[in-house]
C-alpha cells in the first residue's frame, strides 16, 4: 500500500504502512497512551497511525520535528506540523471520510503533540471548520414505526429491539449484561424492571446507573428466557442475557452476542418494514436511533433532562447521581407515568383507544345536549296545553282538587296550569 502525503520533495510519495502494535513500541506513543481512556485507544490509534502514513513519518520523527519547531525563534519557521494537519484535513475530505470522523481523527493526533511535548508542543489551529456537518442522517423512529420493525422480527430479534429502545444503554453495556443483573427484579414481578450496572465508558466519572424495561419488554423478557430453555440451555446467574445463536455455540449460551449482529438485527428489521435503510430517503437506521428513540420518548413527555442523562449513562453532576441511584422507586415511579409511551406493542393501542374514548365522550355530550333541550321543548309544550285561564272562583276550586295551581294575571282573571 503506497500513501500520497504533501511533501516539499514532490517526487516522493511512497511510504511504509504502520501496524498499531508498531506504533505502540514508540516510547512517544506509550506516553501519549497513558492520557487516554481505555474505550478510546483504538479511535486514537488509528487516528496516528493514518496520519504517520500520510505524512511518511513516524511517530518519533514528528515529535522531533514539532520539537525542533518550538525552539525556533523565527515563528514563520514554526508551522511544518501545523501545516501537515491542514493538509492531513483536505487529504481526509477527499477520501470522503465523515466530517465529524474527521474532526475526530484531528483532535486524536493533535492530542499526541500536547501529551508528549505539554502546552509547548500543542498546535493551536481552530477545530475542523465542518465538524458539525451531518451526510448520513440518523432515523429516529416512532413508536409506531418502532412496532412495525416488532412485526416483522422472530422472538429473539424482537426483545433485541425492544430492550435497548426502552432501557437507552449503550449497545457495549447491554451486551455485557448477565441475566443475574435482571433476576431478582423479574422474580419479584417488578414492572418497570430495574436494569442497574456499571458502565464501560469512563465508569470512574459515571459511576453505577439505573434504567427500566417496560411492561412490553419484560412480556418479551419472559418469553425470551423461556424459549432459551426449550432449545435446550441451561440458564444460570452468570449467564449472558444476549448470546449468539450459530451453530457452534447453539444450546450452550457461552458466546456472548456481538455488536455487529445486534446492529444487523435492527438493520435488516428496519429494511423488512420499510423504514429508512432500504432507501435512504429519511436516514440510516442502526442500534443508535434506539438510543436516541428513548431520549426523544422521554424528553417530549416531561421527565426533566437531568433524569434523562441519568438513564443514558451521560455524565452529570456528584449530587444529582447519587441522589437519583438512592431512589430507585421515585425514578421507577417516573418512568412509569411514561412508559406507554415506550410500549410498542401495547402503548400504540392504547393511545388509539384514548382517542378513541375521547371522540365518543364528544358524542355523548352531545347526544345529552340534545336529550335535554328535548325535555325542555316537551316541559313547555306541556305545560302550554294544560294551561288555563279562569274567571269565577267555582271554576278555581274544581281545577285545584284536579292538580292545578293558580296565579292571578288580572282583575277577576286567574291562570291556571297543570
Amino acid at each position: 500500500m503506497s500513501i500520497t502525503a504533501p511533501s516539499e520533495n514532490k517526487e516522493s510519495s511512497s511510504y511504509k504502512v504502520f501496524s498499531k502494535n508498531q506504533l505502540q513500541e514508540f516510547v512517544e506513543v506509550q506516553t501519549w497512551l497513558k492520557t487516554i481512556g481505555k474505550s478510546s485507544v483504538n479511535l486514537y490509534l488509528n487516528a496516528l497511525k493514518k496520519f504517520c502514513e500520510f505524512s511518511g513519518k513516524n511517530p518519533g520523527e514528528l515529535i522531533l520535528m514539532r520539537d525542533k519547531e518550538t525552539r525556533n525563534p523565527d515563528p514563520n519557521s514554526r508551522t511544518g506540523i501545523r501545516d501537515l494537519i491542514f493538509d492531513f484535513r483536505c487529504y481526509l475530505e477527499k477520501e470522503k471520510y465523515a466530517p465529524k470522523t474527521i474532526n475526530s481523527l484531528d483532535g486524536a493526533v493533535r492530542s499526541f503533540f500536547t501529551a508528549v511535548l505539554g502546552r509547548e508542543g500543542m498546535v493551536n489551529v481552530k477545530n475542523y471548520r465542518n465538524r458539525q456537518v451531518t451526510i448520513k442522517k440518523d432515523l429516529v423512529p416512532t413508536l409506531e414505526e418502532l412496532k412495525k420493525m416488532l412485526d416483522v422480527c422472530n422472538l429473539e430479534e424482537k426483545f433485541r429491539i425492544i430492550f435497548l429502545s426502552q432501557t437507552g444503554m449503550r449497545v457495549s453495556d447491554v451486551l455485557d449484561l448477565k441475566v443475574g443483573d435482571i433476576e431478582r427484579e423479574l422474580e419479584q414481578e417488578k414492572v418497570p424492571l430495574a436494569v442497574t450496572y456499571l458502565p464501560g465508558k469512563d465508569r470512574e466519572n459515571i459511576g453505577e446507573r439505573t434504567t427500566f424495561l417496560a411492561s412490553d419488554g419484560v412480556t418479551l423478557l419472559k418469553q425470551y428466557l423461556e424459549w432459551r430453555k426449550k432449545k435446550g440451555e441451561t440458564i444460570i446467574s452468570d449467564s449472558y442475557l444476549f448470546v449468539s445463536r450459530s451453530k457452534k455455540y447453539r444450546g450452550k449460551g457461552s458466546k456472548r452476542l456481538e455488536r455487529w449482529q445486534m446492529n444487523q438485527t435492527v438493520k435488516t428489521a428496519a429494511i423488512k418494514a420499510g423504514i429508512g435503510n432500504d432507501n435512504g430517503k429519511y436516514g440510516r437506521m442502526r442500534i443508535h436511533c434506539l438510543r436516541k428513540f428513548f431520549a426523544t420518548q422521554l424528553t417530549n413527555h416531561g421527565i426533566e433532562d437531568r433524569i434523562v442523562d441519568f438513564f443514558l449513562c451521560h455524565k452529570i453532576p456528584e449530587v444529582d447521581r447519587v441522589y437519583w441511584i438512592r431512589r430507585a422507586e421515585e425514578l421507577r415511579d417516573i418512568y412509569r407515568v411514561r412508559e406507554k409511551y415506550l410500549n410498542p406493542l401495547t402503548g400504540v393501542q392504547t393511545r388509539k383507544d384514548i382517542e378513541e374514548m375521547k371522540r365518543l365522550k364528544e358524542r355523548v355530550e352531545k347526544l345529552e345536549k340534545m336529550v335535554s333541550k328535548l325535555q325542555k321543548m316537551q316541559s313547555i309544550g306541556k305545560r302550554k296545553h294544560d294551561a288555563k285561564i279562569v274567571t269565577s272562583k267555582e271554576e278555581i276550586i274544581e281545577l285545584a282538587q284536579h292538580g292545578y295551581s293558580c296565579q292571578l294575571i288580572g282583575e277577576n282573571q286567574w291562570l291556571l296550569t297543570k
